[in-house]
């Protein structure tokens, strides 16, 4: 699933505050102010499978291959943290550079890739939103965010980075 390019190995962590549904509860404590902000969206609760909420850490010439996620009734927003140039993320085709604080809001059931081609680390928030119309859902909305996440969107700007 991870491909790499320079002189270090490729390499994708993850810092979960919420993983298959199951709160990670010292994780939370030791991001308070994001926990509490993220806590207070829509968040996707599939059984076994959400919520899912996570410091998404690429290393530098990290590339995450192509692949898919699993249900249609949810979104993906990734809020870019830390973002070098060279980072970016490729969602049925369409490339979207990443930047610091602005999401990117896509269904992960479309094929998507993510790369950092940085010698820096990149670090973005990744969270599931409850999809209200499965039916409708498209690689075109990736762009689009309901009202209640645009509001929290810069709170969790301010939230201190990756705390």
């Amino acid at each position: 699933m991870l491909h790499g390019s320079g002189a270090q190995p490729a390499a994708w962590d993850a810092y979960f505050l919420y993983h298959h549904g199951q709160r990670y509860d010292a994780h939370c404590a030791a991001c308070p102010q994001t926990t509490a902000l993220v806590e207070r969206m829509p968040l996707s609760r599939i059984r076994e499978h959400g919520p899912e909420t996570l410091f998404s850490v690429l290393r530098p010439g990290t590339h995450i291959l192509p692949h898919r996620g699993v249900t249609n009734t949810r979104l993906v927003a990734h809020l870019p943290l830390i973002v070098p140039k060279g980072c970016a993320l490729n969602v049925g085709g369409e490339i979207h550079e990443w930047q610091e604080g602005r999401c990117a809001t896509f269904d992960d059931t479309f094929e998507h890739e993510a790369w950092n081609r940085s010698d820096e680390t990149c670090v973005v928030l990744i969270y599931g939103l409850l999809e209200p119309r499965p039916q409708r859902v498209g690689a075109h909305r990736h762009r689009h965010l309901g009202r209640r996440h645009r509001r929290l969107q810069p709170q969790l700007r301010v939230a201190g980075g990756v705390r």
